[in-house]
């Protein structure tokens, strides 16, 4: 049994080889840029009006001023302005050569072509030429993780495509002859296959192509036919069940027999310890634990960072410290141990939770806490980090 931290050295040792796509850009959500994003001019690329008013030439000597042009935004103005003179303009619109000042409506008054200052504030108004952002500035590195304003920010700059790392093909089966798919009628001694909904649906808030190759029972060599299957469409292999030492856990031997080298089959962590990781050429599998909450915490732990250092991001997962409401004791302690919790105003709180199998422990808890190794107890009020999910 190996350590949290040696698994994930021997899972980074063996990425996966993928190529890099160009895309259009509303479709590279959650995928990894391969490109660094300079900005190809200045942001904004024009002196603009921050509010609706008037631009002027403001003369200190003066509170009335002739106006010339009215401004809309996407219009270029037409005359400069001189002393004396102003024009009407919208908020974001590129102010006239000259202007020094907006003045907002509600702090003048107008009469025909008159605009008389009611109220003079000392701001101009105005968001200079390349405030933002320089002509040829670094806006994003390669390696970023493209989230929703990032599409913004990169459609602010004009780029229509852009070159990211490609996303793995993730197959996902499920075995047990406990198991029955959702909608079939419940029969005595089965159970509705959670893990696969769970892990397409983790998949899928990160934007990562899979596969459903549905329920196989325990019989090794159905398992064999349905691994032999799914390597040959897809990069990434994720079979639930049967990882453990059971009587009836197939899948290592079946990994083996499709020419899977098996690298490790035990972590020391807790939910998730019968997790296995293979490597055959370019394929990658895990075998992952049965029950739901350690099939949840190895794809948290393990599975989203190696995909997402498979395509060149950066993994970085968002942590919060809070004080815990209750004391946690534990009798074993040879194991670090994650343990669903709920974070509120700073305050870490302990649900009901009765093991791996409880998956329903999920629906009230938006993190987990780590109890590392050979603590035993966490007294009430301490400061604790947890990992949100």
């Amino acid at each position: 049994m190996i350590s949290i931290k040696e698994a994930l050295k021997i899972t980074f040792d063996h990425l996966l080889a993928l190529n890099t796509i160009e895309i259009d850009l509303n479709r590279c959500l959650n995928h990894v840029l391969h490109q660094d994003i300079l900005s190809n001019f200045p942001i904004p690329p024009f002196n603009k009006a921050s509010s609706d008013g008037f631009a002027l030439n403001f003369d200190d000597t003066s509170r009335e001023y002739e106006i010339i042009e009215n401004i809309g935004a996407g219009i270029c103005p037409k005359n400069e302005l001189r002393k004396g003179q102003c024009a009407r303009i919208m908020s974001g619109a590129q102010v006239p050569s000259g202007t020094t000042h907006v003045i907002r409506f509600e702090n003048c008054e107008v009469n025909e072509n008159i605009m008389k200052i009611l109220e003079f504030d000392q701001k101009t108004h105005i968001i200079p030429k390349g405030k933002y952002a320089s002509k040829d500035e670094l806006i994003l590195e390669k390696g970023t993780w493209i989230n929703p304003y990032h599409i913004g920010i990169i459609a602010e700059l004009g780029f229509k495509k852009v070159l990211v790392n490609r996303s793995p093909k993730i197959g996902i089966l499920a075995t047990g002859s406990e198991l029955i798919h959702v909608g079939e009628d419940i029969k005595k001694s089965k159970i509705f296959n959670s893990n696969t909904y769970l892990l397409s649906s983790l998949l899928d808030k990160i934007s990562i192509p899979h596969i459903d190759f549905g329920i196989v029972k325990d019989d090794f060599s159905f398992i064999v036919e349905k691994i032999e299957d799914m390597q040959s469409q897809c990069d990434l292999l994720l079979v639930c069940g049967g990882a453990s030492r059971g009587d009836f856990d197939w899948v290592n031997k079946a990994l083996q027999n499709n020419g899977f080298e098996i690298l490790f089959n035990r972590v020391a962590i807790k939910p998730g310890k019968p997790l296995t990781f293979g490597a055959k050429n370019n394929k990658i599998a895990f075998g992952l634990p049965g029950n739901p909450i350690s099939n949840f915490v190895c794809f948290e732990i393990f599975i989203r960072p190696y995909l997402i250092e498979c395509m060149k991001g950066h993994f970085k997962p968002l942590k919060i410290k809070g004080k815990l409401e209750k004391t946690i004791t534990r009798e074993k302690s040879k194991r670090p141990e994650f343990l669903p919790v709920y974070f509120e105003n700073q305050q870490v709180k302990l649900i009901s939770y009765s093991g791996p199998s409880h998956l329903l422990s999920l629906n009230h808890s938006n993190g987990l806490l780590k109890i590392e190794k050979g603590i035993k107890e966490i007294k009430k009020g301490s400061e604790v980090i947890i990992r949100l999910i």
